[in-house]
């Protein structure tokens, strides 16, 4: 276990899954910049707004590699929301995507109200669910819209 806790070897994965992370992201950023792929608009602004409450979370509690992972967390789903902005799907936000969004809202206000951490991680996962729910709706109805590489089924 020694070998775990050394500092340097803890840098080491952190920038490791950070980098990794990034191979997840561009070639949905690729596809969105060249309009080959349109971005669930609500989708990205749920996963943005989790993604950024778990990096200032770490940050607040002292992180040190695992924050490397995060931020490019962060990074990702804020590029492709702003993206999602400029060349997105359809409209800026359908009814459905009011009524996901107010859901995820009540979702986090439960989640910030909590003191357990297993009704937090439930609650957020939850609210990522709703998010995936609206992109994997409007991937069905248009698969054009997507980057095939980026999910796990053909």
């Amino acid at each position: 276990m020694k070998f775990i806790a050394d500092p340097l070897v803890l840098g080491a994965f952190g920038v490791a899954a950070g980098l990794l992370s990034t191979f997840a992201y561009l070639p949905y950023i690729r596809d969105t910049l060249s309009g080959n792929a349109q971005p669930q608009r609500a989708s990205w602004l749920i996963w943005s707004v989790l993604g950024s409450i778990a990096f200032f979370s770490q940050l607040y509690e002292g992180a040190g590699a695992s924050l490397w992972f995060a931020a490019v967390q962060v990074s990702g789903t804020l590029l492709v929301l702003l993206l999602s902005v400029w060349k997105g799907q359809g409209a800026y936000l359908r009814p459905v995507d009011y009524t996901v969004l107010t859901c995820a809202a009540v979702g986090l206000f439960l989640w910030y109200q909590t003191e357990t951490a297993a009704w937090a991680l439930s609650i957020t996962i939850g609210v990522s669910l709703l998010g995936g729910f609206l992109t994997v709706a409007k991937s069905y109805h248009m698969p054009q819209t997507e980057t095939l590489t980026t999910w796990p089924c053909r």
